[in-house]
């Protein structure tokens, strides 16, 4: 990517992200709020890019914490997450998105799975396809 592209990118991120600062966006066909501005996939239907948004925020805190993010649509998701340090949401054409960014705790996940309704990253066993027990990093 040559430099001038890359302070486009740049300048187009920060745009964004401020715009979102500033209150909710309409984004595509969906609505963004809170979280980071440029993991929203706006070719179509407005989507969650789950994987930038953990990646993201894991690296934001340094790998400190454990990160997950879930589409709040899906049926019965049962979650004890403890020390909680930072939530965000985003409110899209394809659903309500949580990520949280947490110390420890359990979490449980029916409905469909694949990136598009879930991600997460940090220190984490998983038991199941659908459980999930992080620890402490």
């Amino acid at each position: 990517m040559g430099k001038s592209l890359r302070r486009r990118a740049s300048a187009l991120r920060l745009l964004l992200v401020s715009a979102l600062a500033l209150g909710t966006i309409t984004v595509a066909s969906g609505t963004a709020s809170a979280g980071e501005g440029y993991c929203l996939n706006t070719g179509g239907p407005a989507k969650v890019d789950t994987r930038c948004a953990v990646q993201t925020n894991f690296d934001k805190y340094f790998g400190r914490y454990n990160v997950i993010i879930f589409n709040r649509d899906s049926p019965k998701t049962r979650l004890d997450l403890h020390h909680i340090v930072d939530t965000q949401e985003w409110r899209v054409s394809t659903g309500t998105y949580t990520l949280l960014v947490f110390e420890s705790g359990t979490f449980h996940k029916e409905g469909r799975l694949g990136w598009e309704n879930w991600a997460f990253i940090g220190n984490w066993e998983r038991p199941t396809d659908r459980d999930l027990i992080f620890h402490a990093r």
